[in-house]
This record gives C-alpha cells, sequence and structure tokens, in this order.
C-alpha cells in the first residue's frame, strides 16, 4: 500500500476562525498512518498532542513566498483588482492564494511519501476516514492526481498528488514558472483554481491522465457532493459563519443525507447572503455564489 501526507496552511485569523476545527476534525478521524504538516503564518497552533503533527513556521520556510508577495505588495492587480481597477474579487487575488501554492511546492519537494494531499483548512472533518478510501480516490500509477472537476474550474479545496508520475516533476516546475516569472498576471484570471486548471488542461494534452471526482459538467458546492462529503464538509466562503454547509448546496438525491452531520443543515435566504456579502465584498464574490448554490 502506498503512504500518504496531508498538509495545509493558515494565517493567526484564520487558526481562530477555522484552523482549530480542522485541528481537531484531523486528530479525532483521520488515519493514524497520515502525517500532518501546517504552514503556520505568524503563530504556533496548539496540536493538541498529537506527535502525527508538524508545525513549520511559514515566514522562514518559504522565503520564496514572502519575496514574491513583497515584490508584488504594490501591485493592485495581485491583490484582487482586475487590470483595469473597475472591480475587486478573488478571481485576481494571486498574493493571497499564493500561500497555498508556494507551500505545495515545497511539500512536494520535501515530503516522503508516495501520494500527497493538499486540504483547505476550512474543511471540517465530521467523519472518521478509513485509510482503503484515501488509497481508493488517490490517482493510481499511471494518474498525475487527483482532484474535484468543474465546469467553471477545479474545486482545489482537495487535491492529491503522485509523486512518482514520470510527470510530476515536469507539472510542479511549470506551476513554479507561472509565478516566479510573473506570467500568472496574463491570465485571465490569477486564483490559485483557475492557474490549477489550466494546468490540469496543458498536461492532458500531452497525455497526462486524472482521477476527476467531481466532471466536467460538475457545478456548485462539489466537494460535499463529491464523495468526501461523506467524511469532511467544506465551509467556504459565508459558512464558516454558518459552521456548516448550506441545505441549497446539496444536490439531487444527496448521497450522505444518512450521516448524521447531514441532518440539521440549514436554509439560508438569497437576503442572508447578500448582508454576509456586503460585510466583505471581496470574499463573498459576486451574485455568482448566490446563483450557483441554487438558494432560491
Amino acid at each position: 500500500m502506498r503512504t500518504l501526507s496531508v498538509f495545509s496552511t493558515w494565517h493567526p485569523t484564520g487558526y481562530i476562525k477555522y484552523g482549530k476545527a480542522f485541528l481537531e476534525g484531523y486528530t479525532s478521524n483521520w488515519p493514524k498512518e497520515v502525517p500532518l504538516t501546517i504552514y503556520a503564518e505568524d503563530h504556533s497552533p496548539d496540536i493538541l498532542g498529537d506527535s502525527r503533527i508538524t508545525v513549520l513556521d511559514q515566514r522562514t520556510t518559504l522565503p520564496d513566498l514572502k519575496s514574491w508577495q513583497e515584490k508584488h505588495k504594490d501591485n493592485p492587480h495581485a491583490h484582487g483588482w482586475n487590470k483595469d481597477k473597475t472591480k475587486k474579487s478573488f478571481l485576481w487575488d494571486a498574493s493571497r492564494f499564493a500561500n497555498k501554492v508556494f507551500a505545495l511546492w515545497h511539500f512536494a519537494k520535501n515530503c516522503n511519501t508516495d501520494i500527497f494531499i493538499w486540504c483547505d483548512a476550512d474543511v471540517r472533518t465530521h467523519t472518521q476516514i478509513p485509510l482503503t478510501f484515501l488509497n481508493e480516490i488517490a490517482p493510481n500509477e499511471h494518474q498525475l492526481a487527483t482532484f474535484l472537476g468543474r465546469k467553471t474550474w477545479p474545486e482545489c479545496g482537495w487535491m492529491m498528488f503522485n509523486r512518482r508520475h514520470p510527470m510530476f516533476e515536469e507539472f510542479v516546475q511549470r506551476w513554479r514558472w507561472i509565478y516566479e516569472s510573473d506570467d500568472i498576471f496574463n491570465h485571465i484570471e490569477s486564483h490559485d483554481s483557475f492557474i490549477f486548471g489550466e494546468l490540469v488542461l496543458e498536461f492532458a494534452n500531452k497525455g497526462v491522465q486524472y482521477n476527476d471526482l467531481g466532471g466536467r459538467y460538475a457545478g456548485g458546492h462539489i466537494f460535499i457532493n463529491s464523495c468526501l462529503g461523506a467524511y469532511m464538509d467544506h465551509l467556504k466562503g459565508f459558512r464558516k459563519e454558518v459552521g456548516k454547509s448550506l441545505q441549497g448546496d446539496l444536490v439531487g438525491g444527496f448521497a450522505h443525507k444518512n450521516n448524521p452531520w447531514w441532518h440539521d443543515v440549514r436554509h439560508v435566504t438569497k437576503q442572508q447572503i447578500r448582508a454576509e456579502k456586503e460585510k466583505n465584498p471581496h470574499e463573498y464574490d459576486a451574485t455568482q455564489q448566490v446563483k450557483s448554490k441554487g438558494i432560491k
């Protein structure tokens, strides 16, 4: 059986808001064979006495990230503004999402497992995950990665990479070049999911295979509607305030409805969503979120 590891990253506010719950879910519900690494930004999280958890100081471990962010600290297009500065959105917030990407490159180089997993820090693990499940959904020997495909860009709250794939190193180097050459600012969007989606297509044209847990026609909150929803919930955006994903996120014959975690999901109105967006329009982007969640 192949070896697996998982990593994530967060800042001090994120640790308070969702990181503590992430760690609680990990210590209670992840297989003992899967170690966790946290790239912590300017704080020292409580690892709850779990010897499987390693904490790395982001500032000293990822100097290339800090140099890149410093280089672009006065670049509005790196901080959410489109090129003509008429709209601000996560779509162009390359600096914000660079933390994940630079940590991924470092972890890919330094971890010693066959498969490594990126899991967003705002994921709550609510049910024990069998090791067999992780091995089943991991990319096989012919696949470079497992991800959650959608009809727009992939949902990058969960990614699994096969470090033994013959194209893995080239994939990572191409990824690095997009950022380090500033080519990222030539793309229509510059957030991590869009760039990853572009790379997936580019390498698919070279014959690289993947394990897509979503699909090119999937939409909405694909994370919880995929097989991952049996064990985890992704509290993206304003769901952090709610504490759970929403009734409107559950698609059709929701496969995990018998799991106790999903018994008390809330229906949130469009007006409530709009009010949350007004608190932080930069994070809760435009009307797309309302439409994509099926909330009437």
